[in-house]
Order: structure tokens, then sequence, then C-alpha cells
């Protein structure tokens, strides 16, 4: 057993005047024992916290009717390395509507609420609708006509709500009370937050009527503590310091993690202002299942979809019903979660994300099969499917930059890292080296506030491996003669400039042997000089880097290993001529292994490239923005294509 319980009689121990919850079984935690785990489950967890790129995550699981699984995994604050546990606090977004319909399911069974009056009679400051009245049923189905978010034409304002304070009702319904609705109440089908602050609001009246109880009060008592969620609370963040809660992580318009602010849900507390730990989330579901929390015939009432115009809405009051599952998903700022749970089997799925970037779809699915939970046989989800690319839409003050990238026949179990600071990038490589995958690229740049980003192409593999960063000329020359004395080679060159001006450079290093050589600091014809004559020695060009000196001028560095194959090198060509060369190459069987874009001082864009003999299969795609580049980088590792060379630009 992972807890162990007793068994209390409601009508003797909890608050008399809620008579509604009179002589009903419910649960006292005397101990809460963590259960054992699942490695199945953690093994998914992690390979999906590496390729969907995630800060934390949590799961929880429920089989047969007992918690089997709950884990905390990666960081609630990634900079300070600060864990993600089944203790952390974490929004629940909309899943927080199925508190309320709870709530309300309660005391209508106590005759303390009617699903079907005039809601005007528990918020008479809901202004009268021509299409006529609503109910606290359509409300808490979404069939009362009330906008959500997106809906054409409406809006909201926060202006008149206090978010220093509790929860008030009325103002939350005051937030958006002008608007107008989308059909006549009951006719149509549409989700809405907004209908469920409006359902809260009612709830909140109807129980200070009846208990003296305010909604959160009232869910605090008759949920919360009769199930020992000990962290279910309203997320106050505009005056509560609640601690240990996670962070939020977004990616913006360019695929780099950014960390997100903490904006006021109290607001909204009906339809997605709730937060917890994992653990009571789970727990939570587990209680659902088990018919804890309501009787299961008015559960299914609860599970029980309108009908209209002949067609299931796929939502009951408060939970999305999804034939076999049923439960709800949330997202909003800071997160991304679901809870859903099988009653014919008492299984059930919590998913608790920092990192509203996260494929939870995909998540799910993993998790259900290796937990042998669920079959999705119409699904095949896996480590190499695609992955659908979510941003913020903000692109940190920059115009939105474009990509481009080199493929080739090769390993493709790979991972990209943007966007990250020295230390981030750091502690990355760290993870990923322990994880079995090497760096094979970098590339190195300012963002609009003046930090030094970094980004990287890590492949799965095998052998010795090492990264230098931040060493100027002389330094490095040093390193890298340690590291060939070592073993290792060269194999990725990068170079910047410090907040100080001075000029600095960076290696990628692996195991290796044989003849390599490594020159820097050439102008344009020097520089064709020099390969020519490490040509003719039976050394091959694999790394190119290009950069201005102190006086503007260009200058250039490459890297070179011992090699007998034809070879090509083409700089300074636009767009078009470029891709005339890249079609000309790959006819005299070359493949480019190497891409520099840089921009003349006039503003015009070139190309510069390396082509090595090949003829295995290759690509090169330009000028996408980083969603159209990612769904570029899918498709070639899906036909076996190893990604070489990332660059963005501007």
């Amino acid at each position: 057993m992972n807890q162990l319980k007793s068994y209390l009689r409601l009508c003797l121990f909890v608050l008399p005047m809620l008579g509604l919850w009179a002589c009903e079984e419910v649960v006292d935690v005397i101990e809460n024992l963590p259960p054992p785990g699942l490695p199945a489950v953690d093994a998914v967890a992690e390979e999906e916290i590496r390729h969907q790129e995630l800060v934390g995550l949590a799961i929880g699981l429920v089989q047969n009717g007992q918690m089997t699984h709950i884990r905390g995994y990666g960081f609630a604050d990634r900079d300070r390395e600060i864990p993600l546990t089944q203790e952390t606090l974490i929004r629940w977004a909309s899943i927080s509507k199925t508190l309320t319909a709870v709530a309300a399911i309660k005391m209508y069974r106590a005759g303390d609420i009617d699903l079907d009056a005039d809601i005007r009679t528990y918020v008479p400051y809901w202004p009268q609708q021509p299409q006529g009245a609503i109910t606290l049923r359509q409300l808490l189905q979404c069939t009362s006509g009330i906008p959500h978010y997106q809906d054409s034409t409406f809006t909201y304002s926060l202006a008149g709500y206090d978010d220093t304070q509790p929860y008030n009702a009325r103002k939350s319904v005051e937030t958006f009370s002008d608007q107008f609705l989308l059909f006549d109440p009951g006719d149509d089908y549409n989700y809405s937050t907004f209908g469920f602050i409006l359902a809260a609001a009612a709830i909140d009246q109807a129980s200070r009527d009846a208990y003296g109880l305010s909604f959160p009060e009232l869910v605090r008592d008759s949920i919360a503590q009769p199930l020992g969620l000990s962290t279910l609370q309203p997320d106050y963040s505009g005056f509560q310091n609640l601690t240990p809660r996670t962070l939020g992580y977004d990616k913006n318009c360019a695929g780099e993690i950014r960390q997100e602010g903490t904006d006021d849900v109290s607001w909204k507390l009906g339809g997605g202002g709730w937060i917890s730990s994992p653990k009571d989330l789970t727990r939570y579901m587990e209680a659902l299942i088990n018919d804890e929390v309501v009787p299961s015939a008015w559960m299914d009432t609860l599970l029980n979809e309108p009908i209209i115009n002949g067609q299931r809405t796929g939502y009951g009051m408060g939970f999305e019903v999804f034939g076999s599952y049923v439960g709800h998903g949330g997202w909003q700022q800071n997160g991304r979660n679901q809870m859903y749970f099988w009653p014919g089997s008492d299984d059930g799925i919590v998913i608790m994300c920092n990192s509203e970037h996260v494929d939870l779809t995909r998540l799910f699915i993993r998790i259900s099969e290796a937990a042998g939970i669920a079959n999705f046989v119409d699904q095949d989800y896996n480590l190499y499917n695609r992955l659908q690319c979510y941003d913020d839409g903000d692109c940190d003050g920059v115009s939105t930059p474009l990509f481009a990238g080199v493929w080739r026949a090769g390993e493709t179990d790979q991972l990209i890292r943007r966007g990250y600071t020295f230390d981030q990038f750091n502690r990355e490589w760290t993870r990923l080296s322990e994880a079995g995958y090497r760096l094979k690229d970098i590339d190195t740049w300012r963002d609009v506030d003046g930090t030094r980003r970094w980004d990287g192409i890590f492949t799965k593999g095998t052998g010795r491996h090492a990264l230098w960063r931040g060493y100027n000329q002389a330094d490095f020359n040093a390193k890298w003669q340690e590291m060939s004395n070592d073993g290792l080679r060269l194999i990725d060159l990068e170079t910047y400039t410090a907040a100080n001006g001075e000029r600095l450079w960076a290696g990628v290093f692996e195991e290796g042997s044989g003849a390599y050589a490594m020159y820097r600091n050439f102008d344009f014809q020097g520089f064709h000089d020099k390969w020519d004559e490490l040509n003719g020695q039976g050394l091959r060009l694999i790394d190119i880097e290009t950069y201005l000196d102190d006086n503007g001028d260009r200058l250039w560095a490459g890297v070179w290993r011992a090699g007998t194959d034809s070879y090509a090198l083409y700089r300074g060509q636009t767009t078009a001529d470029f891709n005339t060369r890249w079609t000309a190459q790959s006819s005299q069987g070359r493949r480019l292994v190497d891409l520099e874009v840089y921009r003349l001082s006039n503003g015009e864009l070139r190309w510069a490239g390396v082509w090595r003999e090949g003829t295995e299969a290759a690509a090169l795609w330009r000028n996408f923005d980083f969603c159209g580049w990612q769904e570029k980088h899918q498709d070639a590792q899906a036909n076996g294509l190893e990604l070489l060379d990332l660059e963005r630009y501007e």
C-alpha cells in the first residue's frame, strides 16, 4: 500500500452545518508514503525532457484505483537548478474547472443550489441577456453562449480587479459582464473560461447563504481538507509568496527558452486559478476514480455530455469526455497540464509541466503505453515523432531571425539547443554528455540586451570529447595543442568578442587521430592560399569561420583534417549563386559539410561553404523562420539525415 488511511464518518467530524456531506465516507490521510514508481515511465520522462527541451515535468499515475507513481523531473528553476518535485506548486490552469463543477454538484445534491435556475438568482449583478436566462448547468457544460478568450470582438478588462486581495466573485464577473452572448443559451457549445467565472460567482453566493463560506473556503472545507490536499489553494500571486512554486518557461519566436513572469490568475479562480503540488493533483484524481469526491451516480451526472443538434459536445459539467477516458487539460502562463482517467479501469494520468512549449499529446500517449494503462492503436508516438512548434509570438524586441541548415545521411538522434547563456550551456552540455550525446557544432551571438547566447547541435554518440570557450588567441592555441596531445581533435571553431572588445575563441573537440591543422586571421586571398597549400599536404578543410577585425576587415579561420577525397570551397556567394554551386557540386559527387552566412557592410547576405566527396542523401534549407526550419529538420530526420550545421541570421 502506498498510503495508510483511516475512514471517518463525515457527519461526526466535519462542520455540522454542511449537511450535504453528512455520513459520507471520507479519507483522513495518516501517512502518505511515495509510491515506488515505474522505471519505464521514468525513462520516458527523461527522454521527453531532452527531446522536447523541457525545463521541468511531473507525472502522477493511478492504476487499479491506487497511486503507483508520482515523480518530478528536471527543474522548477533552471538557473538555480532547483529540482521540480512532487511537492512543487504548479498551476492547475483549466483543471480548476473540475473543482467548480464538483462544488456545484455537492451543493445541488444537498438542495442548496439549483442547477437550472436563472443564474441571476445567485448573481443579480449579472445583466439580463436579450437571448434569455442562463443556468448554472449551462455554464458548467459550456452551452451558455458566453465567449472564450479568442472569440471574435470579445474583450475583458482587469482594471477593476484588485489582485492584492483574496478572491472577489463580483469583481471577477465584472471583468467581462458587458459582453455579448454568442448564441441563445442551450443552443450550442462553446468552451468558455468566463462561463466558469460566472458559475463560481453563483456558487460563492449560494455557499455564503447556506454555510457562510466563500467559494475558496467551500472548496477547502468540502474537497481539499477531506481528501488531504494540503497544498491545494487559490493562486494569489499578487500578494502571497507561495513556495516552493515553479517558475514558468516558454519559447520565443526563435525557439529560445525564456523565463516567464507570473501573472495573477485569482480573478478567474473558477475557470483556472487553483494551484497545488503534483502529488495533491494525483491524489485528487485518485479520489475521483474511487468515488471519494462524490458518489459514482453523481460522478456520472458530471460526465454526462449534453446532446445538441444530435451531436455530443465532448464536455460534461466541468469535465472533458473522450470516449473511454475523461478529465481535463489546462494551459496558462507558467505551464500546461493534463489530468485524465479511465473510469472503467480505475487508471489515470496526471502530467504537469512548467514549459508551455510541451507536446502533451505525445507525452500522454508515451506515458500511458509505458505504464500499460491504455493502448492507443491509432497513434504511434515515439521518440522521433514530429514535435509541434510552439512559440509565444515574442521575438524579445528584435526582428524575426532566419535559419539555415545543412543535412547529410547519418545519425538522426539529435538535440538542438538555442539561446542559452554561458552557464546554461555549460550545464546542458554536462547533462547531455552524461546522457550519451556529443556536441558537434556551436554558434554564438548577442541578443538585444547584450547577453551572449549559445546554440549547439548534440548528436547521440560515444567517445571522449571536450568544449572550451572564452580563450584569447594565445591561450586557445595552447589548449588546442593540449587537446591534440591528448588524442582529441578540433571539429568546430567559433570566435566572438567579449564585452570589452577582446576577441575570444571557442572550440568543440572529439576523440581522433591523424594530421590536422588550424589557421586563423587570414584575409580572403590569404585564406585561399593556405587552403591550397594544405590541400597539397593531404589536409581537407572541414570547418570555416568568418569575422570582422577591429578595422572592420573580414577575416577567415579554418580547421583541416587528413584526407584524400575531392573537395571544394566557395565564399562570397549570393543566395542565388550559392544555390547554383550547391546543385553543381551535388552533380559532381560532393556534399556540403559546413555552411557560413554573413552580411556585407551594405547589408547584403553572403554565403560560404565547404564541400567534400560523397554521394549519400543530403539537404540544404535556408531563409526559414524557426518553426519552418524545425519542420524541415524533422522532415530530414525522418528521411535519415543528420544535421551538420545550423546558422542563425537576421
